[in-house]
C-alpha cells in the first residue's frame, strides 16, 4: 500500500524491509506485515499478506481446522517495491536482514540496485535484554518502527487479548497509523 510519507521527503538514501508475523483470529492464520521504511524512520509502503503457519504443530492443527493456507508474502513484498518507486533513485540501498527471498526479488524489481544484508538480532518478548545488548543494529529505523506499531496498536502487541479478525482492517488500521506515524511521531523526533 503507497502513503504520504511527506511533502518534503524525496529520494531516500536506505530503504529498510522486514516483515513482522502477527496473526488473523487465531495463531493458526499467521499474517506477514511487509513494510519499507526510510532512515529517518518514514513508513513508506506496508502489505498485509497471508501465510501457512510455522511449527510443526501449529502447521498440523491449522490443516485439520482451516486447511491448506496460501502463503502470499511474495506478492507483499512485491507490492511494497512497486510502493516505494517514487523514493529510489540509482544511489538508494536496499538494507534487510539475512531472508533469502528478499535478494532476487529486489533485483527483479530494481536491476543493478545495491543490497546491503545483515544478521537479525533475535526478538525479545519480556524483560530488558534488548537493553543489555549495547552493539550497533545495522536494522535499527525498521526494528525501532515495528516497535512502536507493536506498541501503539493493541492487536499487534505479543502479548494481547486483542486480535485481528480480518486482514483487510488491519491493513486499514496500518494505513490509519502510518499516516500519524509520518505526520506526527517521526516529524516531533526530527
Amino acid at each position: 500500500m503507497e502513503l504520504a510519507a511527506s511533502p518534503t521527503l524525496g529520494p531516500c538514501t536506505e530503504i529498510y524491509l522486514d516483515e513482522l508475523i502477527t496473526f488473523e483470529h487465531t495463531r493458526c492464520k499467521p499474517l506477514a506485515v511487509c513494510m519499507m521504511v526510510s532512515k529517518q524512520r518514514k513508513i513508506l509502503a506496508f502489505s498485509v499478506s497471508s501465510m501457512p503457519p510455522i511449527g510443526k504443530h501449529l502447521r498440523k492443527i491449522a490443516l485439520r481446522k482451516y486447511g491448506l493456507r496460501p502463503n502470499h508474502r511474495r506478492k507483499g513484498l512485491n507490492s511494497c517495491l512497486e510502493g516505494v518507486k517514487p523514493y529510489v533513485d540509482q544511489n538508494t540501498v536496499f538494507i534487510s536482514d539475512e531472508e533469502p527471498s528478499y535478494g532476487g526479488l529486489i533485483a527483479r524489481a530494481y536491476p543493478g540496485q545495491k543490497h546491503q544484508r545483515h544478521p537479525s538480532k533475535r526478538a525479545v518478548i519480556a524483560g530488558q535484554g534488548e537493553l543489555k545488548d549495547h552493539s550497533f543494529d545495522p536494522l535499527f529505523p525498521i526494528n525501532h518502527t515495528f516497535a512502536m506499531l507493536r506498541a501503539n496498536l493493541a492487536r499487534l502487541a505479543r502479548r494481547t487479548w486483542v486480535t485481528t479478525k480480518k486482514a483487510s482492517r488491519l491493513e486499514e488500521f496500518i494505513q490509519i497509523y502510518a499516516g500519524f506515524h509520518n505526520l506526527e511521531l517521526t516529524d516531533q523526533a526530527s
